[in-house]
């Protein structure tokens, strides 16, 4: 049933219509004075005392007025409001090709059944953000248990170790001072040691941006 039907009371069934004695049908039934509400002046006629509520269906050229007279809000509107009865058509959508802004089509009200074009107008909107810091890294240097060395021959580890196969100590006094070291759990770099290096734990690691 129509929004615009009057619902039942005490003096008469569902289905009927506010109606003016010009012809004029309003969407509200306060126009026949029901709720309490004093009845309007008609927007056509201007008489107060002329609604009723009607039995006779609006037929396809029946004029609709909201009660307060105003136009009906048809411009930049949330569905498409039909400009004889002011429904707003709120599943315009079911059944309807694909749109883009600007399309025009004429339909024909869900409502009153008259014809009436419909222009789409499609507004885009944008978001943006900063991306998140990105996360730093941490570079580890390597080094490696003195065993690691002593199974080098000779002139892998005065390649290895420059700095302590020095003209002072021969290779088999470094060789002992290795095995000493790796009893110890002391570590060795590979490649020169790093800002911070730990005999005992390493490389303590180097933060990045």
């Amino acid at each position: 049933m129509p929004e615009y039907q009057i619902k039942a009371n005490s003096r008469h069934d569902a289905g009927a219509y506010a109606r003016c004695s010009c012809g004029v049908y309003s969407l509200d039934y306060t126009a026949i004075g029901l709720g309490g509400a004093a009845p309007p002046a008609c927007p056509k006629c201007g008489k107060r005392d002329h609604w009723c509520g009607s039995f006779e269906p609006p037929g396809p050229d029946a004029e609709f007025y909201p009660i307060d007279g105003s136009p009906y809000d048809t411009e930049i509107t949330d569905h498409p409001t039909c400009p004889h009865c002011g429904e707003a058509d709120q599943d315009w959508w079911d059944c309807c090709p694909p749109k883009s802004d600007g399309d025009r089509w004429d339909v024909d009200c869900p409502f009153c059944e008259r014809p009436y074009t419909v222009t789409m107008y499609v507004s885009t909107n944008f978001s943006t953000e900063k991306p998140p810091p990105a996360a730093g890294k941490t570079i580890i240097h390597s080094c490696a248990d003195p065993r690691y060395f002593l199974r080098m021959n000779d002139t892998d580890l005065l390649a290895a170790l420059p700095g302590t196969c020095s003209k002072a100590n021969t290779l088999a006094e470094v060789r002992e001072q290795l095995r000493k070291d790796s009893e110890a759990g002391i570590v060795y770099p590979i490649g020169e040691p790093c800002e911070g290096f730990d005999r005992f734990t390493g490389c303590p690691g180097h933060k990045t941006t």
